[in-house]
């Protein structure tokens, strides 16, 4: 295993660990489990729902344009990666019209300034990419 191998498996390993501690510091109560009323839980099982048949969708529609010869524009793994984002996007967005998407003990203020820290997080490394790749 080189040194940028052992990197990422320690950098994943720091990420999990700190995972952990940000989720319970979200919570009011300090524990790890969000807690949901009745229809917050009947609203994310919608939402988790709707956003499995966007993924099955999505990937049959792929497969029909494949078998009739299209081309494609990006590469296998490119095109189930913006599937699983699609299905992901479909199930926050619904939980989010539907107020089930922060729950009844998490701290709005704290989860508010952790989602930004991570969205910048996010950013910097992606513009990183683009930078040691050349794009930019």
């Amino acid at each position: 295993m080189n040194l940028r191998n052992m990197g990422s498996v320690v950098g994943l390993i720091v990420g999990i660990i700190v995972s952990v501690f940000v989720v319970r510091a979200m919570n009011k109560d300090g524990k790890y489990k969000t807690k949901y009323d009745e229809m917050q839980k009947i609203a994310r099982g919608h939402a988790y729902r709707y956003a499995y048949w966007t993924l099955v969708g999505y990937e049959a529609l792929f497969l029909i344009l494949e078998a009739m010869g299209i081309p494609k524009f990006f590469d296998s793994y490119t095109t189930q990666f913006i599937g699983l984002i699609i299905s992901v996007m479909v199930q926050a967005s619904y939980c989010i019209w539907n107020n089930a998407y922060i729950g009844l003990n998490t701290n709005p203020k704290r989860f508010a300034i952790i989602s930004i820290w991570i969205g910048i997080m996010n950013f910097v490394i992606g513009l990183s990419w683009l930078i040691r790749s050349g794009f930019l």
